[in-house]
């Protein structure tokens, strides 16, 4: 302590005039006792992180429950199931990516990514958490090659004999088109079930082949789910995920075999439950949640009962109220017109309007959404979208929405509608999805 307090007395002085102080002089006794150990623990890390690195090199050549070590792969560099980036879930264009064999390749940005927090590190180093360590292990263990489906099976040849460029440019497409042709939820959940059934496959000695793989081992994996998942849902999204990438390689799909069918079949009888079914939300609720939260001017609250009161008037989906921007409303006398740019039913995105009317009562959605536009100063020529997460202000008291134009997501928009049922006294245990409830409401609307 005498030695940093003579440090101390040489620094130079900080804007004010005033000695800068350091880290330490301001800590408490308990934080700067802390921070001796670690400091005192960092000559360690010098010893832990090579052997991490070479762990790390051992669990890409012999684990076989490395992340996309093979099936579809999750990153835009390589078409292994073409693949959706992380942040935006649209298929790309694909990027480069260092080839290891014919089948085998290493996406550019797994090493771009790799070599960025190895630098960070470096810079840092020795003052270096244990986390940053670990972090930089899962860069290097990311890097693992991936199979591409797209290399194997029929797309082997396809290139070969294409002597015009133009001819190799619109082959470079087929791709992209293939995996287009279904939704990208449903392109999501395909590549994790079939990137699981790959990892079953490489977890025995010797491993088994996944693609293609026989039917007598997808009737084994079934098994094995029925066990392990309980679910039958789980079983249905394998034998779909394993059907469509053979269809994509061009391989014969071993979940038609008449063994895989009757495994299937047996496995579904014993993991399915009975259905307990939820709740509907009434239109007795909805005026108890308006009578409760309506008249108080929160724009917490109003948020909820606009999502309310539009599903349930509109028969929208979940999926489509959060995906309504400013500029899809248009506000009339006796009505509020909505444009539905994407559904689940509407594959191809013709859209369509739907049309609520004013109804001049408590529960009306189309008096309750100007008081939520009102309220949150919008701007009906905006691309934002409506119902977005909200800032609570300490200083007024009040909520505001984020300026990130990111829609709510499905977890946080059930959370505070059940929330919402709870605080009116009922069971919020009994109600369910209420996307589903909406759907099943539409033949009990009567406001």
């Amino acid at each position: 302590m005498r030695r940093k307090l003579e440090a101390l007395k040489t620094e130079p002085l900080g804007s004010k005039g005033k000695p800068r102080t350091s880290v330490s002089t301001r800590m408490a006794p308990t934080e700067l006792l802390q921070r001796q150990q670690r400091q005192a623990r960092q000559p360690s890390l010098l010893l832990v992180l090579p052997l991490l690195l070479h762990l790390s090199h051992i669990h890409i050549s012999s684990s076989p429950f490395v992340a996309n070590s093979q099936g579809v792969n999750h990153s835009p560099a390589t078409y292994a199931s073409t693949v959706f980036p992380l942040d935006t879930g649209k298929p790309t264009a694909p990027k480069t990516s260092h080839k290891v064999n014919d089948k085998y390749t290493v996406p550019d940005r797994r090493i771009e990514d790799a070599i960025c927090c190895l630098q960070k590190t470096i810079i840092h180093f020795p003052d270096v958490t244990a986390r940053e360590l670990a972090r930089v292990v899962g860069k290097i263990i990311s890097m693992t090659p991936v199979m591409d489906i797209f290399k194997v099976g029929r797309w082997t040849g396809i290139n070969c004999g294409l002597q015009d460029h133009r001819l190799a440019e619109l082959a470079s497409e087929l791709p992209r088109y293939c995996v287009t042709s279904k939704a990208e939820n449903t392109a999501k959940q395909y590549r994790y079930a079939f990137n699981t059934f790959c990892k079953w496959c490489s977890s025995f000695n010797p491993g088994i082949q996944s693609l293609p793989a026989s039917e007598n081992n997808v009737a084994l994996y079934i098994i094995h789910l029925a066990k392990q998942c309980k679910s039958s849902g789980t079983i249905h999204s394998a034998i779909h995920a394993i059907s469509w990438a053979h269809s994509l390689a061009g391989y014969i799909d071993p979940c038609d075999s008449a063994l895989v069918k009757t495994v299937k079949e047996g496995a579904v009888r014993e993991t399915s439950k009975p259905v307990i079914k939820k709740e509907p939300i009434t239109p007795e609720h909805l005026k108890t949640l308006v009578s409760t939260f309506g008249e108080d001017g929160n724009l917490y609250n109003l948020r909820t009962l606009c999502m309310c009161l539009l599903g349930f008037a509109g028969f929208l989906r979940f999926s489509e109220i959060v995906n309504i921007r400013y500029s899809d409303i248009c506000i009339q006398t006796n009505c509020v017109e909505i444009n539905i740019v994407k559904s689940k039913t509407d594959v191809y995105k013709t859209g369509h309007k739907v049309c609520i009317a004013r109804t001049f009562c408590d529960t009306c959605p189309v008096n309750m959404l100007e008081k939520f536009l009102k309220l949150s100063n919008a701007d009906m020529h905006s691309p934002l979208f409506l119902f977005r997460s909200l800032s609570f202000c300490k200083k007024f008291q009040t909520y505001k929405l984020r300026s990130d134009n990111r829609p709510i997501s499905y977890t946080r928009a059930r959370e505070i509608i059940l929330d919402s049922l709870e605080k009116i006294g009922l069971d919020k245990c009994k109600f369910g999805d209420f996307e589903i409830r909406w759907r099943y409401l539409r033949s009990r609307r009567r406001c």
